[in-house]
């Protein structure tokens, strides 16, 4: 696995790419969650307690939602079932269905220049300055 700081790239995505097809599936779902939960919680990972916290609702919260719409939803009760149990998920985690995901940042708006701004991304409710696209 490589990890790249932010602001040496950005993403770039495609509706036919293989990740894309893949976080479809049930299968795809359910082990890309199990892959997050290993770098979030490998030693090496850089996140403070407070925020490695709040990663680990966002997943969860992610994960109940799509759960819920592609197996209950669809009348799959037992897959539902088998899943929950798999990924060790509480009743509790249930409710985070009806949780909003924390999306501390956004992207920017303007992406004419992608790699001239604080890391791609700026915080809700602040604007770029121009010294801080020209630190460069």
């Amino acid at each position: 696995m490589l990890f790249i700081p932010l602001g040496l790239s950005f993403w770039r995505s495609s509706q036919n790419q293989a990740s894309a097809r893949l976080g479809i599936g049930l299968k795809g779902m359910t082990e890309g969650y199990e892959i997050d939960l290993r770098i979030l919680n490998d030693s090496s990972y850089p996140l403070g307690a407070e925020e490695r916290y709040k990663v680990l609702k966002n997943l969860k919260t992610s994960l109940i939602k799509r759960l819920v719409f592609q197996t209950i939803f669809r009348f799959r009760f037992y897959l539902f079932y088998k899943i929950f149990q798999r990924l060790k998920l509480s009743v509790n985690d249930l409710f985070l269905v009806f949780r909003k995901i924390d999306n501390e940042y956004l992207p920017v708006k303007d992406i004419s220049s992608p790699l001239m701004n604080d890391y791609n991304f700026i915080r809700k409710g602040e604007q770029m300055s121009s010294e801080t696209t020209h630190n460069f």
